[in-house]
């Protein structure tokens, strides 16, 4: 299976598909690119289909990368195995992840 990092506009991202090991480089790649063009962003994971720490670990380096880029992002709608992954590892409230 393969994932998608699409924007909605208006510093909306959405993730579709499945984040591992085999996809999270290409995808931080992707997000970081259409990161650059807004401020405030809002990274919707509701159509994330498989979800671990290789997503959790993602989706650090880009809070890392908005903090050292003036941005704020966001994360909403994460599957409840992603949230259970980031709040045994303590990054749940600094990612800003809300579960869907």
């Amino acid at each position: 299976m393969t994932c998608e990092v699409l924007d909605r506009g208006n510093g909306r991202i959405l993730l579709r598909g499945q984040f591992d090991e085999a996809t999270v480089g290409e995808a931080m790649l992707a997000g970081e690119e259409l990161f650059s063009k807004y401020r405030e962003i809002c990274v919707d994971l509701a159509e994330v289909s498989c979800a671990n720490t290789a997503s959790l670990a993602m989706l650090v380096e880009w809070s890392m990368w908005a903090g050292t880029h003036d941005r704020t992002i966001v994360y909403k709608n994460a599957p409840a195995g992603l949230v259970a992954i980031a709040k045994v590892n303590f990054v749940d409230q600094i990612l800003q992840i809300d579960a869907g």
